[in-house]
């Protein structure tokens, strides 16, 4: 083979081992100079739902106690898709909506959203369907329902980390109620930025 073909594979080679998604420079650049416990402000949330590829709440070698994938972020408000164990064995795919407060916090709508219920048995393997899927989208809704006499909680994010080389963004999220936070709330939240790392993680 000749060499300018062999130097053009290896490039294209090398080029198909780049990760699918990356830190963008400007993420990294909006972040420079922030310290760990550092408040976000909301535009900044922003821009860090829009670029990652899934945020995992909690991770423990892969695992999340819950995680979020952010499928459209606008100027007032996120559409995104909740993963979580209902039970031990069925894992549900939400679609939630959360709008932008007073420049720093992602607020819930109060409104339940289980006509886009997803459920998956683990145990067997497969999907919930008809009369199972019918009766857990209403104990879902009932569950809203009850939370709905108090104010939807508002959530706000303080940076810890970056990790560039992992393609991972760390921060703290706080749940806000009634004017107040509980520290024993916080979760630490993995922002992944690279699709196949992201697409890996399993929720527990």
């Amino acid at each position: 083979m000749k060499p300018a073909r062999l130097a053009a594979l290896m490039s294209t080679l090398a080029a198909l081992t780049i990760p699918a998604t990356a830190i963008e420079a400007k993420i990294e650049a909006m972040l420079d100079g922030y310290k760990t416990g550092k408040l976000l402000p909301i535009e900044d949330v922003a821009a860090l739902m829009r670029s990652s590829e899934r945020w995992c709440y909690n991770e423990q070698t892969g695992t999340c106690d819950w995680s979020d994938i952010y499928l459209d972020v606008g100027s007032d408000g996120a559409t995104f898709e909740l993963i979580d164990m209902w039970t031990q064995d069925v894992e549900i795919i939400l679609t939630e909506k959360g709008v932008f407060r007073d420049g720093q916090f992602i607020c819930g709508t109060g409104k339940e959203y289980t006509q886009s219920l997803r459920a998956y048995d683990t145990a067997r393997n497969g999907y919930l369907t008809g009369r199972e899927l019918y009766a857990l989208k209403s104990e879902i809704a009932a569950v809203y329902a009850a939370n709905q006499a108090s104010e939807p909680a508002c959530f706000d994010y303080l940076f810890e980390a970056i990790a560039p080389d992992e393609e991972t963004i760390t921060v703290t999220q706080r749940i806000w109620r009634g004017g107040e936070t509980d520290p024993a709330e916080d979760a630490r939240v993995t922002l992944h930025f690279n699709k196949d790392s992201a697409e890996a993680l399993t929720v527990r």
